[in-house]
């Protein structure tokens, strides 16, 4: 009788150590002043689902590179988490649609970067940025940047070639170097009132490019923004002071450039194998007068 129950007070001490280490999970993770941030994962799972608690805390934040790799079809954020740290889900290349907590008001670098069959996702209202590389060669065939968000990183939607229609907010400022560059069946752009400045390379071969709407407050259409692309006729506003170097190089589709009196700063090669350009400006302007000096076809406009 005594060894029996030695043995099962010995079970109960091994029960008691087992609770006290925490349980046992396919997650690896640390913890945080807030939470639990999730590091990576040992499980053979393709539809994952992330828990909202792991050893009795909310699991707030998945760390850089967590899943980078995995081969999930689905993944399932709980409603706790508030971040997802850069290249969390980099390369996981079998996802096709995911939802963002609404907690979340950041889409970190490279967050999504190659997830080559991800064609859907809903974003949280109080989204404020999409960082650099952040959506890069990524399947979305049309993609909605919700109102709040105020600056897109370089390289964001780098080289997402079904991307057919973007929808950008009112509120953005901010449009970074490459954003768009090589979205090959990009069709048409509105920029919204309060954007200044067109990175460089940010539309760069859009091929499909034909119609764009620029703001008013635009000030400046950086190096090669436009390269390449396939813009028949555009319209610059008259806030428009500075055209970059190569802005509009290999653009030979593009037939009518219409600019205004203040643009007078214009860099190296700006239409480079535009060769069917007429440019349209009021007459002896600094535009006209770059026109003449460089054997572009001008037409008055005043």
């Amino acid at each position: 009788m005594k060894k029996i129950s030695l043995i099962l007070l010995a079970l109960l001490l091994c029960v008691t150590l087992l609770s006290a280490c925490g349980e046992k999970s396919e997650f690896t993770y640390e913890k945080t002043d807030d939470g639990i941030r999730i590091t990576g994962y040992n499980g053979e799972a393709t539809e994952l689902v992330i828990p909202a608690e792991l050893n009795g805390r909310p699991v707030t934040a998945i760390g850089e590179k967590a899943f980078d790799s995995r081969k999930f079809t689905s993944v399932t954020l709980p409603d706790t988490i508030t971040r997802i740290e850069k290249y969390a889900f980099l390369r996981c290349y079998a996802i096709t649609s995911i939802a963002i907590p609404d907690g979340v008001t950041q889409i970190e670098r490279g967050v999504f970067s190659n997830c080559v069959s991800l064609a859907e996702i809903d974003l949280p209202a109080g989204l404020t940025s999409i960082g650099e590389d952040a959506f890069s060669s990524t399947a979305f065939t049309s993609f909605t940047v919700p109102e709040g968000v105020t600056e897109i990183g370089n390289y964001a939607f780098y080289t997402c070639h079904g991307m057919e229609k973007v929808s950008l907010p009112s509120t953005l400022t901010t449009l970074g170097d490459y954003a768009f560059c090589a979205n090959a069946h990009l069709t048409d752009v509105t920029l919204p009132e309060g954007l200044t400045t067109i990175g460089k390379y940010t539309f760069s071969q859009c091929n499909s490019l034909k119609t764009l709407t620029l703001p008013s407050t635009l000030t400046t259409i950086d190096d090669y923004a436009f390269a390449g692309a396939g813009l028949e006729t555009l319209t610059l506003p008259s806030s428009c002071k500075r055209i970059g170097s190569y802005a509009f190089t290999e653009c030979d589709l593009l037939t009518a450039l219409i600019l205004p009196a203040e643009t007078d700063s214009f860099g190296y090669d700006v239409l480079e194998g535009a060769d069917r350009v007429t440019l349209y400006a009021p007459t002896d302007s600094p535009a006209h007068i770059w026109a003449d000096e460089n054997g572009f076809k001008f037409q008055p406009k005043d």
